[in-house]
């Protein structure tokens, strides 16, 4: 690297550590939400078949509600949703400010 760039990325990282850090955040809670959206698709599955063997053979009937997941997922859905668009909404407020100076 020249260093000439070398000088405008550290530059650029100085100015705006903090708009980083915040999309750095967000992200981190986009994994989080794809993990968590994964693992509510192999509890729901597991829970209508026992909800299937509750309703044809009477048995398994004491297992979780498949309702009940997807609406605890969607709740937290929203919470991730919120958090991503806050933490990048503040980054994109940070970024210009720093611009604006």
């Amino acid at each position: 690297m020249s260093t000439w760039l070398t000088y405008r990325v550290r530059l650029f990282l100085r100015r705006h550590w903090a708009s980083l850090l915040c999309f750095a955040a967000a992200g981190a809670i986009v994994v989080a939400a794809i993990a968590d959206h994964s693992n509510k698709g192999s509890r729901i599955y597991e829970a209508e078949v026992l909800e299937w063997y509750c309703a044809h053979e009477g048995t398994h009937c004491d297992g979780p509600s498949s309702e009940r997941i997807e609406t605890g997922w969607n709740e937290r859905e929203l919470g991730y949703e919120i958090a991503v668009g806050a933490l990048s909404g503040f980054a994109i407020l940070l970024f210009a400010a720093k611009l604006r100076r």
